[in-house]
């Protein structure tokens, strides 16, 4: 393992008051790799998320009463069918919603310098593809701290958005782009 990975390894472990041993942390090659060891050391089995859930229902009401139909919001409909990403005063309603800070899209693909290791980085998805359920984990993710209590984790999906979150900002990396398969040495080039 090399600094930057010892370095994320210790951050997480000290958000979540654990300790991972060096054996258990050469095991953890992806995000969801990193969100499965926590859960085994915590016990965490349940997925299922009330904050996932929450956020969810308050999205949905902002949206559906301005303009949009029941059935047409869903998890893994499109997010920009519903924000769209040059209307600054729908995502100042969605902010003063959610009272949340909010991921900003992408929308050019322009190389982007990671702030950490001064890498050029070009993030691996466009707006128009991503889902309510991706915009829900990234709002979750920039707000872990606010959202989520360490010492009582409910789920798997409050785990997995910590991780997101911490990663993104150590690593100077768009919360979008750190995705559970994403491994930490081929996709964020860390040691």
């Amino acid at each position: 393992m090399g600094l930057e990975s010892v370095a994320l390894v210790m951050a997480i472990e000290d958000y979540f008051g654990i300790k991972i041993a060096d054996a258990e942390a050469e095991q953890i090659h992806t995000v969801q790799d990193f969100t499965d060891c926590i859960a085994k050391q915590l016990q965490v089995t349940q997925e299922y998320s009330q904050l996932k859930d929450d956020l969810y229902e308050k999205l949905k009401s902002l949206w559906i009463t301005n303009e949009v139909s029941d059935k047409s919001f869903t998890l893994n409909a499109l997010v920009s069918v519903f924000l769209d990403p040059h209307d600054t005063a729908q995502w100042n309603r969605v902010y003063l919603q959610i009272k949340l800070k909010l991921p900003d899209p992408v929308l050019k693909h322009e190389n982007m310098l990671s702030k950490t290791f001064r890498k050029v980085w070009k993030p691996p998805y466009e707006w128009q593809t991503l889902t309510v359920d991706d915009f829900i984990r990234a709002v979750c993710a920039l707000n872990y701290e606010k959202l989520i209590d360490p010492k009582n984790i409910q789920s798997t999906f409050e785990i997995l958005v910590t991780i997101t979150g911490i990663t993104a900002d150590r690593l100077g990396l768009d919360i979008y782009g750190v995705q559970p398969h994403k491994s930490f040495v081929n996709d964020f080039g860390i040691d």
